[in-house]
């Protein structure tokens, strides 16, 4: 009787949690949506035009089902500033400039996947149109040795340097190139020189220099007078509406086509990673299923047992009840005495086991249906007449 009261309890305890989990897993569940090009294979360096910057904007109709947006425009540059490496710095003037819209747009400034970002301000960086950057702690380091050497030069020839000259921030002014402009047909075009003010450094290395996506289009605007964007990726916002994401999506992406054409319309695909939240719920779905199936079998179970402790309990004690009904017993009272013997124990069980789950529920349930199975054998051996009982052993 323990046994199953343990049992019933764990797979009530069980079947609640799994509940829990499903309904946060619908709730939170990270939802993984990524442009491509029409055939799968690229996710960035897609170069789109502007029409795909306003297809995830607040005035879209795919903007209500998005969140966590991921938007990149990159170019190609040259650091202009004359810089004065230190001896284990290995310096490289050629970069990546990256406007990004989120930190997750890249692993260096994903705080969540353990990247360490310092930045000199508590100001946003990212939804802002500052001409702001992060560079790594190593193009960082060659920025604050320069600074040394140069003030160091001018203490050396008698000039004055001042607090102002030292805290100073640090600023970096490069080359850029937008790959969006052909350079065959638009050689002077989508070139320019931009100065940015350094924002902060992640713990890493990499030649790359980051700036908001704002800023990264308001400098392209200038340079071209175009604006593009490279990837696009987002969280779906509600994981309940995926089909009305989908068909918000299908105004402006395809569906991936394995074998499709670099000139399909239209040329981007969105694929809308729900592969593992699908298969997380049916797991889970499945488990209630066959919990909900299990805890009414055991209830029956329990009501079994009941049954059969009892009869085997008052198999060989019909004298003995004839003989206590003769001496002015009544059979409520017997009955009741009958249950009590037969029913302490699992009620002792139950309260106990109950207890340790933190839900009595349960094995009260299980009880109640194994004092009905003992009920119906004690019944049935109190209703016999003791005489013939007696005349029955005689």
């Amino acid at each position: 009787t323990a046994a199953m009261c343990f049992l019933l309890c764990f797979l009530t305890d069980y079947l609640e949690n799994q509940q829990q989990e499903l309904e946060t897993t619908r709730l939170s569940f990270e939802i993984s949506c990524v442009v491509t090009t029409r055939d799968g294979t690229q996710a960035t360096g897609l170069r789109m035009p502007s029409m795909y910057i306003g297809a995830v904007g607040e005035d879209s109709v795919l903007y209500p089902f998005i969140k966590d947006l991921q938007i990149t425009k990159e170019f190609t540059g040259t650091i202009k500033d004359d810089v004065r490496p230190g001896m284990d710095d290995k310096y490289d003037p050629n970069i990546t400039l990256l406007g990004v819209s989120h930190e997750k747009c890249h692993d260096s400034l994903n705080t969540s996947l353990g990247s360490i970002v310092e930045m000199f301000s508590d100001e946003e960086f990212y939804g802002s149109t500052d001409r702001g950057c992060i560079v790594s702690e190593t193009l960082y380091r060659v920025l604050v040795n320069t600074r040394k050497a140069d003030l160091k030069d001018m203490e050396d020839a008698g000039l004055e340097v001042t607090d102002e000259m030292r805290s100073a921030p640090y600023t970096l002014t490069i080359k850029a190139t937008d790959p969006k402009v052909d350079p065959f047909f638009e050689p002077d075009r989508g070139k320019g020189d931009i100065t940015l003010t350094v924002a902060g450094y992640h713990m890493g290395k990499g030649q790359t220099v980051f700036i908001p996506f704002n800023a990264s289009q308001e400098f392209a605007g200038e340079i071209s007078n175009s604006w593009s964007c490279d990837s696009i990726t987002f969280t779906a916002a509600d994981n309940l509406r995926l089909e009305e994401l989908a068909l918000a999506a299908s105004e402006y992406f395809g569906e991936v086509v394995p074998a499709g054409s670099l000139y399909a319309d239209p040329p981007f695909a969105l694929t809308i990673h729900d592969e593992q939240y699908r298969a997380t719920l049916a797991t889970l779905e499945q488990n209630i299923r066959r919990t909900q199936i299990l805890l009414p079998l055991l209830l029956l179970l329990g009501f079994g047992m009941g049954f059969l402790v009892s009869f085997l309990a008052t198999r060989g004690e019909k004298r003995s009840y004839a003989l206590m009904r003769t001496q002015g017993l009544t059979r409520g009272k017997l009955l009741f005495s009958i249950l009590a013997e037969q029913t302490l124990l699992p009620l002792a069980a139950a309260v106990i086991i109950g207890s340790v789950f933190g839900n009595v529920l349960p094995a009260i349930m299980y009880l109640i249906c194994h004092c009905i199975g003992c009920t119906l054998v004690a019944v049935k051996a109190v209703r016999v007449p003791p005489t013939a009982i007696l005349r029955e052993q005689e």
